[in-house]
């Protein structure tokens, strides 16, 4: 079993936020919770792996100092896509 995890570009992500955060805050409050997740899956038993979808290289270098491997969205296709990209990656 994989965790697959799509992560937008770090620059792009909390939108809804931008009335209370800067884009500065927001980009450090998207890093902080990739993060938490890809920490929490690290620590994961049971898991083949951890597939992270996205194009932002600071999110791909996050990826692998957590040991998950990443798949290339630069693209951006939405969410749907690239889960669905993940999945087939995956196989």
């Amino acid at each position: 079993m994989w965790a697959i995890v799509p992560i937008k570009d770090l620059g792009l992500a909390k939108q809804r936020l931008a009335d209370v955060l800067d884009e500065h805050a927001r980009r450090r409050l998207c890093r902080a919770m990739t993060e938490d997740v890809l920490s929490a899956l690290a620590a994961t038993e049971g898991l083949d792996g951890t597939l992270v979808v996205t194009g932002d290289p600071d999110v791909k270098d996050l990826a692998n100092r957590h040991g998950a491997q990443t798949y290339d969205d630069s693209d951006c296709q939405g969410l749907n896509a690239a889960v669905r990209a993940g999945i087939a990656h995956c196989k």
